[in-house]
């Protein structure tokens, strides 16, 4: 399959939770981002999942994924005021970085050439350069960056821009829930009773405890089976809300009460639609249940991030992506939702049944637009130039200052959010950086 995308914003990396339990044991990224203590399975989580997924990691072989959702809402926000007010740095809004410049007599980058929409241009120098810009920006700054190296910066084995990836998001399977008694499983308010199974429900969509939950394979039946990996969703049949609930919604779980009100005209005006959604994902009783899975997609150096024919205000090529995803993936993830449907059935939750477009042998995947906003890869860590664009420090091959820091670095890619893994691999780069900063 191949998308193109063109450049622009990225989304953001957090999202607030109700609670902030978390101490100076925790590991260090958990800290940055405040995230509570109790980790990250269904298990540390027992009594914060909903009933249905607590009875799944009980009565089978499946394990109970956890998401949380840090109280930095979002991260540019939280720390903004702090960076502006540093006497340490220098903050430029509205600025775009335009090319990276070469010394005259080595591989190492002497500036940044900056500009902004109001038609000025300047230089940024320094001894050590760190380029952020996700999977997409920090690419088209390498590929146009062509004063030293003509296929760009990194890109002597023709690497930078290749093995990107995203998490398809999709519904992969249903699985029809029985109305009478099934005596192989408990009663579930989420998909048995009235008035207990619309609170249920709200329960599944948001629990309680801020955190979300998902099933996967064990990992000995991953290794077992070579598979990668994928989180299943149990959810009402779906129904998309409207953008405006989305943002009002997200506005209001991050307490910005400004930016919710602001919403709500747009809010009432598709009213009818935000109450079908509601009528349909919490208090209609389903006859079935869908399960929306993420998918973790294997390295394909054909999925790249490329210069396209288009420029930008700056005259600047814009970034293209080719997202190309293999029928193995395709097969890898039928695999994987079967052995989670066998073992569904076996407790007495239904028979799964696969989507069409997961069994048709002639469609490679499905029609429908999906994806986490997940981009990852295309800058990717490697221990040779041959095979990558940074070191396992995150620093350029060939380019003694100059870092990467974000998902783009990401050899592989896993199945669920990568905000945690960006602070990660963040921290390890920025510790590098110091050290090369004190030599």
């Amino acid at each position: 399959m191949r998308s193109t995308w063109r450049s622009g914003p990225g989304p953001e990396a957090a999202g607030r939770s109700r609670s902030t339990r978390w101490s100076s044991t925790s590991p260090r990224p958990a800290r940055f981002l405040r995230l509570e203590s109790c980790g990250f399975t269904g298990e540390e989580w027992s009594d914060g999942i909903p009933p249905l997924y607590r009875h799944i990691q009980e009565a089978t072989d499946l394990e109970i994924g956890v998401w949380q959702e840090s109280p930095l809402a979002p991260i540019s926000e939280t720390y903004a005021a702090r960076l502006a007010e540093s006497p340490a740095i220098s903050v430029y809004l509205g600025a775009t970085a335009l090319e990276a410049r070469f010394a005259a007599d080595d591989d190492t980058v002497s500036a940044l050439t900056v500009a902004t929409h109001n038609g000025k241009r300047f230089e940024v120098t320094a001894r050590e350069f760190v380029l952020a810009g996700g999977a997409l920006g920090t690419v088209r700054l390498l590929l146009s960056s062509t004063d030293r190296h003509s296929r760009g910066v990194g890109n002597q084995h023709g690497v930078v821009g290749r093995y990107f990836a995203e998490h398809p998001h999709i519904v992969a399977a249903r699985i029809p829930l029985r109305r009478g008694r099934d005596r192989r499983r408990p009663r579930f308010p989420a998909i048995d009773r009235g008035i207990l199974g619309t609170l249920a429900r709200i329960e599944m969509e948001r629990p309680q405890a801020g955190i979300r939950a998902g099933i996967q394979l064990s990992e000995e039946v991953r290794r077992a089976e070579e598979l990668p990996n994928v989180i299943a969703h149990l959810r009402p049949p779906s129904v998309e809300p409207p953008h405006c609930a989305l943002v009002f919604f997200r506005e209001v779980r991050h307490r910005n009460i400004r930016r919710a009100i602001k919403a709500l005209p747009d809010l009432f005006r598709r009213l009818p639609a935000v109450l079908e959604v509601v009528y349909r994902r919490l208090i209609k009783r389903p006859a079935e249940l869908e399960v929306y899975v993420q998918v973790e997609t294997a390295p394909n150096p054909d999925s790249r991030v490329v210069l396209g024919d288009e420029k930008d205000a700056f005259g600047t090529q814009r970034a293209e992506v080719q997202w190309h995803i293999a029928d193995a993936d395709k097969q890898q993830t039928r695999r994987s939702v079967e052995l989670m449907g066998e073992r569904l059935e076996a407790i007495g939750l239904g028979r799964l049944r696969l989507e069409p477009w997961l069994t048709d042998p002639g469609r490679f995947w499905s029609d429908q637009p999906f994806g986490g906003l997940h981009l990852m890869g295309s800058t990717r860590m490697s221990l040779s130039p041959e095979d990558g664009v940074v070191d396992p420090n995150g620093r350029v091959h060939g380019v003694s200052n100059l870092w990467i820091a974000g998902s783009s670095v990401f050899p592989t890619y896993g199945a669920a959010n990568p905000a945690l893994t960006i602070v990660a691999t963040s921290l390890r780069t920025a510790d590098r950086i110091a050290k090369a900063l004190v030599q």
